[in-house]
């Protein structure tokens, strides 16, 4: 779904219609903490479950699609991986291997407590040698790696969540503004352009000779989300129930939570 389309689908949940006062800049708003929240729920849903095999990865990717991706960064010499060296949208990390003197290992991630407490434990104790176990622990400079007193960490690989896109509605053109060839447009009216009528979410793409619509209405400038198709109509309804918590309405909203936990 595009923002427009979206939109919609919170205002079908929410039972509202385009003259109440909630505008299509508060349903975005709602939008992008929905979206933020499903990230959420994924990620913790992986985490609690401490398995960060290729499958759980692979899985999590499955969910939330092109948001986790995949970056290499060098060792610089140390046991730390640094922060400032990780991509500039970077969230989660999801799973990581580490390269030791030119063999890749599975790296564990673990909490502070847990990485000091590894050392003094023998069955826990990081090393190389088979079986390997090799741990990391995030910190605000980066990630610690520790893999024993043998080798040299050369980089580390990690699948990690980005940074969702903000979401935008955009701004709203009526009949008479000049558009630009190539924009692409959203109907959020019934709309007339170039002779050919567009219902509310259709995508309309600017051509030369025909810059501005004939009637109804447009946003331009809108930015939809990279979260998967599979995911929006959650998107919706967690948005949805969003809006309604703010404006009290407890009954629909807990309704609305039941049809959530069916998707």
């Amino acid at each position: 779904m595009n923002i427009v389309q979206l939109i919609e689908k919170v205002r079908h949940w929410r039972d509202i219609v385009s003259s109440t006062r909630v505008t299509p800049e508060d349903i975005t708003e709602d939008i992008r903490t929905a979206i933020n929240n499903i990230i959420k729920d994924r990620y913790d849903n992986f985490k609690a479950k401490k398995d960060y095999s290729f499958q759980s990865t692979q899985n999590l990717r499955d969910q939330l699609g092109d948001l986790v991706k995949m970056y290499g960064v060098p060792a610089m010499g140390t046991n730390l991986i640094q922060k400032t060296l990780f991509p500039t949208d970077y969230r989660h990390i999801v799973s990581a291997t580490v390269n030791i003197d030119g063999k890749i290992y599975a790296a564990i991630p673990k909490g502070y407590d847990e990485f000091r407490s590894i050392t003094i434990d023998p069955f826990l104790a990081p090393t190389i040698d088979f079986p390997a176990q090799v741990y990391y622990s995030e910190r605000n400079t980066g990630l610690e790696v520790q893999w024993g007193n043998v080798g040299t960490l050369i980089n580390m690989t990690f699948y990690y969540i980005k940074e969702p896109v903000r979401v935008e509605y955009g701004t709203e053109i009526l009949p008479g503004t000049n558009m630009v060839i190539g924009d692409i447009v959203i109907a959020v009216e019934v709309t007339v352009y170039n002779s050919v009528t567009y219902q509310i979410g259709q995508l309309i793409t600017i051509v030369p000779g025909f810059l501005t619509i004939t009637s109804g209405k447009v946003v331009k400038g809108w930015v939809g989300t990279d979260l998967p198709l599979l995911l929006h109509e959650e998107i919706a309804l967690n948005a949805a129930n969003i809006g309604l918590k703010i404006t009290e309405n407890t009954l629909k909203s807990n309704a609305l939570e039941i049809e959530n936990m069916k998707q």
